[in-house]
């Protein structure tokens, strides 16, 4: 049978399941031994990446776990798909019954039905993305029940892989962006809705236009009306000053309040959650396409030996120096020891850093997904600037070359001392005291080559630190 060779850029599912076989073997330390799947990775050519992607295709348990990953962003696709018909009929029923069976339209009445309640929202989830607001809807817990409930994640099993699919797909941005992209999506749906519903309605029936009100006077009207015309007016649209505010109004005054009125729904209610949505989508798609993309990540780049044998030899990604790193450590910062308060610590590839290592203390960051993103690490630590920085790994993880260079990048981008934490020694423990000894070292070598201050609960005066 015929291998094909992937496609550049593989979709969403293959992605996933990419970055999920990624992770189970950094957890387990080293690659599942599957001949078959590795021959096939070889056979079909292409990059390491490309490799990769084969062969996490091809082992024994992924095709079912793809059929699942499939499944589940299926269900999401649909689930969109019903949110935006749902808004687009709430827009069709909010113009109906606002426009009723009357013959007096009052514009200010429905601006703020139509409009009104949409900027509010969108000023509000604006000013959440300003402040950088970690809000996760997408990882949340009634999602998984949801998924559960559609027999799409195993109830029983807290490492189910679709429920670590849900978790990847909520992480590193991906969830905010994905939200972001739903609720804008719908709310552009409601607003299509009621304008195409106000533009049948007022072709059909004729309407007379009204300012009405009962506290303001007729000044504040007509300014109200001044202002809320700016928009409109910079598409042909007349304003207060040449229109009546109150009827009876002639043939032509009605047909222009009806242009008004469609234009102010355009750019007040559809033409801002239309950018609102692309920007999203454009978020969305750049953070989706990280997914299974690095190959220089442990779980990666370690598969080059088995699917890159022909260039076993010419080690292109990971040379080792003749005696010393290329780039010289920068000068380490004069703190000896971890102070005992100000510290800012993140985790790198492993979620439950936070609840594992570490003092109370302790002001954890958003989890960074891999060693790529420790280069933007430098412009989310909080100001005042912290004492120390720790960064949380696993111990059982390979302290690799390209580890040790991004690790370097961030001591001499960050003007704070940097520490390592080693978590799960557990885990490391397991196999073997030799090779704990062995990857212990190799943990404090890396620290003492890329300009760390250390390893805490190796060679640091705090105590040792939980497994």
């Amino acid at each position: 049978m015929s291998i094909r060779r992937p496609p550049s850029k593989p979709d969403l599912a293959q992605r996933l399941l990419t970055e999920l076989v990624c992770r189970r073997e950094e957890t387990r330390g080293h690659p599942q031994d599957d001949p078959q799947a590795e021959a096939a990775a070889r056979k079909a050519g292409g990059s390491l990446l490309e490799r990769a992607h084969v062969r996490a295709g091809a082992l024994a348990d992924s095709p079912a776990l793809l059929g699942r990953l499939r499944r589940l962003l299926g269900w999401q696709r649909r689930a969109l798909i019903a949110w935006c018909l749902i808004t687009l009929l709430a827009g069709v029923m909010a113009a109906q019954l606002l426009l009723g069976e009357g013959t007096v339209l009052n514009l200010p009445l429905a601006l703020l039905v139509l409009v009104g309640t949409n900027l509010l929202l969108l000023a509000l989830w604006l000013l959440l993305a300003a402040v950088g607001s970690s809000a996760n809807p997408l990882a949340a817990l009634p999602w998984t029940a949801l998924a559960a409930r559609l027999r799409l994640v195993d109830r029983s099993d807290a490492d189910d892989p679709v429920r670590a699919a849900l978790t990847l797909l909520g992480s590193a941005g991906r969830g905010r962006a994905l939200a972001g992209l739903a609720s804008h999506l719908g709310w552009l749906a409601y607003s299509v809705g009621a304008l195409l519903t106000l533009a049948l309605l007022m072709t059909l029936r004729e309407f007379q236009f009204t300012w009405q009100t009962t506290l303001l006077a007729a000044d504040s009207l007509r300014g109200l009306a001044s202002a809320l015309s700016w928009l409109p007016g910079l598409f042909g649209a007349q304003g207060p000053d040449l229109l009546p505010l109150q009827p009876p109004m002639s043939d032509v005054e009605r047909q222009a309040w009806a242009r008004w009125l469609l234009l102010a729904v355009a750019v007040y209610g559809v033409a801002p959650r239309l950018v609102a949505a692309l920007a999203c989508a454009a978020w969305a798609t750049s953070r989706l396409n990280a997914l299974g993309a690095d190959a220089h990540r442990p779980g990666i780049a370690r598969l080059r030996a088995r699917l890159l044998p022909d260039h076993r030899a010419q080690a292109v990604i990971d040379p080792a120096p003749p005696a010393r790193p290329t780039l010289p450590p920068p000068p380490r910062a004069a703190v000896a020891t971890l102070p005992t308060g100000g510290v800012v610590a993140v985790s790198l590839e492993w979620p439950r850093g936070t609840g594992a290592v570490g003092s109370d203390d302790w002001q954890w960051l958003e989890g960074v997904d891999d060693p790529a993103q420790l280069s933007e690490l430098a412009g989310r630590l909080p100001q005042p600037s912290p004492r120390a920085l720790v960064l949380a790994v696993r111990a059982s993880a390979t302290p690799d070359r390209g580890l040790q260079r991004a690790i370097h990048a961030l001591v001499a981008a960050t003007p704070v001392p940097l520490w390592l934490a080693l978590g799960e020694r557990d885990r490391l423990q397991a196999r073997g005291a030799a090779a704990a000894a062995q990857r212990l070292a190799d943990w404090q070598a890396l620290a003492s080559d890329a300009g760390a201050q250390g390893v805490l609960g190796l060679n640091a005066s705090p105590p040792e630190l939980a497994a």
